[in-house]
């Protein structure tokens, strides 16, 4: 017994002893939270009183201050149930935790509760402009309640590791024609390597181009256009050969680089002293199609208040005019920014903290009357592409499919992430496709390559079942190392055409896709001795989805004795699980086949794995499995299709056959 008691009582004074370094520990990084606070290093005070909040998850301050710091941060949406926390164990009415309560519960979309929150907060003040500020919150409460009961139809996707980090990516901008993407990065391995007081490393842009299945690996811009201090990406011009970046250098400037024929970005020049002030601060810029008018954001004298969007016109001499505000109803006396021209020429999208929003920044549009000479109300694009955080320097491509713009989510890769947006259908398709043209002819006209042939490529897309002509197709011309060059949709005639400069390459892969239809490939070359001829015509015959229809799957392939898809597979399966998701009624069976080497019984068993290996990996991209059925058929059927590989591989083929609809 006496050593059963002297066992709790040494067991007593260990757990108070643990309890006691516990406290010590605590309060140890409570007042190094506090300091961080005073050095104004938000980022390293949170982190510090995370760590004092997994030691004590009961103390009032530290969840209030954690939900208070991660308002202040980029992952507003973490901030709730910590301020939640913090109510429940007792605060002071000093605190205001409803007015905080009401911001976290708004930016979870908990907009109900939010209202409950404003009302609770309003009823405790008396200050005017406060009560303004809220009834703001409560407004925008009530359009997010509208604006989530009736979602628009759109696809938002994730840009994915090859382009996102766990380092902030915001500020896209693209080409029309959606093959360049160039955008700002924190990330590590900038220029000068240089850090701000809460270790982020300065801004640098990154550019990456559209290849089959995605982008390309992002590379650093690198000098002239990067330095060791900021730059940031704000806009591109539609054809892709001017770009126009920000740079700190006090007030913060707006510079243009353009590419040159040696294929680099040249040394940024300030855009001018109509655009630039000596006094004020200029983000955010765009080019209209035809190079005449330049929009831009600015806190100048002159304007409703706050940023403004602002416009400059080209003159006869190439010079731009005065800047003039866009006015009511765009501008308003709280901020405009990011402005985007689309391409057809009128319709600006912008984000305001004003108009009918749903909190913070979100994304409009205006649409300019040639008859009235004056803008529409701004439209809010509405949700999902607007949250009730901050959304800003939304683009579009300049065929109105994909918008793009940077987001926190959930989901992310760790900080702003770079997403895609898949837009409804537009009215003016066919317009934008031939300014796209127009933007493609005038690119190659300008470059050093101009010197070569021009080369054109058409044809008509048809239903190989009817021979009437198909329309909407989407037509892509790539190089042989599969980077798309150029890209098209077929008329309501079904026709399509390229005009591409011819350099060194001589063979081109012509593909096109529509919904209700298989894939279509096609090589296509251009004679050595017959390029005088500047064109040839090469029509599409599409096959639907019937049963029994079989489609060979190009590119995907094996090496000898492996099971493995190759990297390069990744992209045609991109575009098959692209054809399934469009057709959800739609089951395959995959079809792997070998060559003749080997025994009959162990190709069998070779072409099973490759079929699998094709349906897991279509599995791990959201395919149902109960759509797929896997078959080897071993060293069946071999075949030398006219594609650039050796007989032997190109057995080494996949296939798929529509087997339910």
């Amino acid at each position: 017994m006496k050593k059963l008691c002297f066992f709790i009582i040494c067991l007593s004074f260990s757990l108070m002893a643990s309890v006691s370094v516990q406290a010590q520990g605590e309060k140890k990084l409570i007042k190094e939270a506090e300091a961080a606070l005073i050095q104004k290093d938000k980022k390293k005070a949170l982190d510090l009183y995370l760590k004092a909040w997994e030691i004590n998850p009961n103390k009032s301050d530290v969840n209030y201050k954690i939900g208070i710091l991660y308002l202040e941060s980029d992952f507003k949406f973490k901030a709730l149930p910590y301020l939640e926390k913090a109510s429940s164990l007792g605060l002071s009415p000093d605190y205001q935790i409803n007015k905080y309560l009401g911001i976290a519960n708004q930016l979870n979309h908990n907009f109900e509760k939010a209202i409950e929150n404003y009302q609770n907060y309003k009823a405790s003040i008396t200050d005017k402009e406060e009560i303004k500020k809220v009834d703001r919150r409560i407004y925008e409460c009530n359009n997010g309640l509208e604006f989530i009961s009736n979602p628009v139809p759109v696809k938002i996707d994730n840009l994915g590791p090859v382009i996102n980090s766990s380092f902030p990516e915001y500020a896209p901008v693209i080409s029309a024609d959606d093959s360049l993407l160039i955008f700002t990065s924190r990330r590590q391995g900038s220029t000068g390597g240089a850090t701000d007081q809460s270790g982020m490393y300065f801004e640098d842009l990154y550019s990456s181009k559209k290849i089959e299945g995605g982008w390309s690996i992002p590379q650093n811009l690198g000098f002239p256009v990067n330095t060791s201090s900021h730059e940031a990406s704000v806009g591109i011009s539609p054809d892709g050969n001017q770009l126009f970046i920000y740079k700190d250098n006090g007030n913060g400037d707006i510079y243009a680089c353009s590419f040159s024929e040696e294929h680099k970005w040249s040394k940024p020049v300030s855009v001018g002293s109509e655009v630039n002030s000596a006094k004020y601060f200029e983000n955010g810029a765009c080019l209209s199609f035809d190079g005449k008018k330049f929009f831009f954001a600015s806190n100048r004298e002159g304007g409703a208040g706050g940023n403004d969007i602002w416009v400059v016109e080209k003159k006869d001499n190439g010079s731009w005019g005065k800047p003039s505000n866009l006015g009511i109803p765009i501008n308003t006396d709280a901020d405009e920014e990011s402005p985007f021209m689309d391409l057809d020429g009128k319709t600006l999208y912008f984000s305001s903290r004003a108009h009918k929003g749903m909190g913070g920044f979100d994304i409009f549009k205006s649409v300019f009357s040639e008859e009235s000479k004056k803008w529409s109300i701004p439209e809010n694009l509405g949700y999902p592409i607007n949250s009730a955080d901050n959304d800003l320097y939304f683009i579009l491509s300049g065929d109105g499919r994909h918008g793009y713009y940077a987001s926190v989510k959930e989901g992310g890769y760790g900080d702003k992430d770079i997403y895609r947006i898949s837009m409804p259908p537009r009215s003016d398709f066919q317009d934008l496709q031939g300014r796209l043209q127009t933007i493609r002819e005038k690119r190659y006209s300008n470059q050093s390559v101009a010197k070569n042939q021009s080369y054109l490529f058409s044809g008509k897309v048809l239903d190989s079942g009817t021979n009437k002509p198909v329309s909407n197709a989407l037509v892509k011309l790539k190089d042989n190392k599969g980077n798309v060059i150029s890209e098209i949709t077929s008329s309501s005639a079904g026709d399509y055409h390229f005009k591409i400069i011819v350099d060194s390459a001589d063979a081109y892969l012509l593909t096109a896709y529509v919904k209700g239809y298989g894939p279509f490939s096609k090589d296509i070359e251009i004679p050595k001795d017959k390029k005088t001829a500047n064109s040839q015509v090469n029509d599409i015959n599409l096959k639907k989805l019937n049963l029994g229809e079989r489609f060979v799957l190009r590119n995907i392939y094996f090496d000898f004795d492996k099971s493995e898809l190759k990297p390069e597979s990744k992209s045609d399966l991109e575009n098959l699980i692209i054809l399934l998701n469009d057709n959800p009624s739609v089951s395959i069976e995959i079809a792997g086949y070998t060559d003749s080497k080997g025994e009959k019984e162990y190709n069998q068993n070779l072409s099973q794995k490759r079929a699998e290996a094709v349906l897991n990996y279509l599995v791990s991209r959201g395919i149902s499995k109960k759509r797929l059925v896997a078959k080897g058929y071993g060293e069946s059927t071999p075949v030398n299709n006219g594609q650039h590989v050796k007989e032997e591989e190109a057995s080494r083929r996949t296939e798929f056959v529509i087997i339910d609809k």
